[in-house]
C-alpha cells in the first residue's frame, strides 16, 4: 500500500500542468471539480469507505472510494433524490464500476510509467551512442554536457573532473 500510495503521489506531481483530476457532471454537462473535493468525498476519501449523508432531508448523497491495492486514490460521489430509493444490489453495482475504474486508472498510470521510463532509456542509448567510440576525454564531456543540456531543456549545464586542481585545493 505505501508503494502504490507513493507511486500515485508522484503520478499526481507529474500531472500537475496536464488539467484537472476531478470532474463533475450536472445539469447535462461534465466540467472539471473545484481543486478542493466537497467535504462527501473528501470523507470517502479520507475513510476508505462508502459514506452516505442526509442534506437536509431532500436528497442523499453517496460518495465511494477508488482503491487500488487496498490504497483509495479518489472517490466518485452522487447526490440527488433518487439516491436514497437505491437498493442493495444497486450499490453493489456501483461499487464493482469504481473498482474496475480503480484498475483502469491504475493500468493507465503503468502505461505512461512504462513510456516515461522507455523514453528515458532512449535518451540514455543517444547519448551513450555518441560518445561510445570516442577516446578522447574532451569530445566525451563537451558532447555529453552539451547532450544533457539539450534533453533537460537547461540554458547552462557544466562537468568538471576531479583532477589537479581539486587535489591541491584539499591537501
Amino acid at each position: 500500500r505505501r508503494v502504490t500510495r507513493e507511486q500515485w503521489r508522484s503520478y499526481d506531481e507529474g500531472r500537475e500542468s496536464e488539467g484537472a483530476l476531478g470532474f463533475v457532471y450536472s445539469e447535462e454537462k461534465v466540467e472539471p471539480l473545484e481543486v478542493d473535493a466537497p467535504t462527501l468525498l473528501g470523507s470517502a476519501i479520507q475513510r476508505g469507505e462508502l459514506v452516505m449523508a442526509d442534506n437536509g432531508g431532500e436528497a442523499i448523497d453517496l460518495a465511494i472510494p477508488i482503491k487500488v491495492r487496498g490504497e483509495v486514490i479518489g472517490a466518485f460521489g452522487f447526490a440527488g433524490e433518487d439516491i436514497q430509493t437505491l437498493s442493495e444490489e444497486d450499490i453493489a453495482l456501483v461499487e464493482a464500476v469504481v473498482d474496475r475504474i480503480g484498475l483502469a486508472l491504475e493500468n493507465l498510470r503503468l502505461v505512461e510509467q512504462t513510456a516515461r521510463r522507455a523514453e528515458h532509456e532512449q535518451i540514455v542509448n543517444e547519448i551513450t551512442a555518441k560518445i561510445v567510440g570516442s577516446t578522447d576525454v574532451n569530445f566525451i564531456l563537451q558532447t555529453t554536457v552539451k547532450e544533457l543540456g539539450r534533453v533537460l531543456r537547461a540554458p547552462q549545464t557544466s562537468v568538471q573532473l576531479r583532477g589537479a586542481q581539486s587535489e591541491i585545493g584539499n591537501e
